[in-house]
């Protein structure tokens, strides 16, 4: 369980971790029987759950460690792949470029 973090203005990388990126590097140190999935989504503001797909760094992520059957997400009360071939840009890189 984890959540994305925005990143001081002092470090190295732009930007935020997202919360798949942690998913995944957690994923690949503790789960030594590839039986995790990983369950994404974000809070709207009455707190009801929306649908959350990956931005393009993540789907560049999930493709080096082969992922793709294992992020989710949440649409109408179902579950749903969060990876897409066409990914979106992450909101911090449009406004930086």
């Amino acid at each position: 369980m984890g959540s994305s973090k925005a990143l001081g203005i002092n470090n190295n990388r732009k930007g935020s971790i997202h919360a798949e990126e942690i998913a995944i590097k957690y994923c690949l140190k503790y789960d030594k029987k590839n039986k995790y999935k990983i369950y994404v989504w974000k809070w709207g503001n009455s707190g009801n759950i929306k649908t959350k797909f990956c931005c393009n760094r993540c789907c560049m992520l999930i493709n080096k460690y082969n992922f793709h059957n294992k992020v989710f997400t949440f649409q109408n009360g179902k579950k749903i792949r969060a990876f897409t071939d066409n990914p979106h840009t992450s909101l911090y890189y449009l406004m930086n470029n």
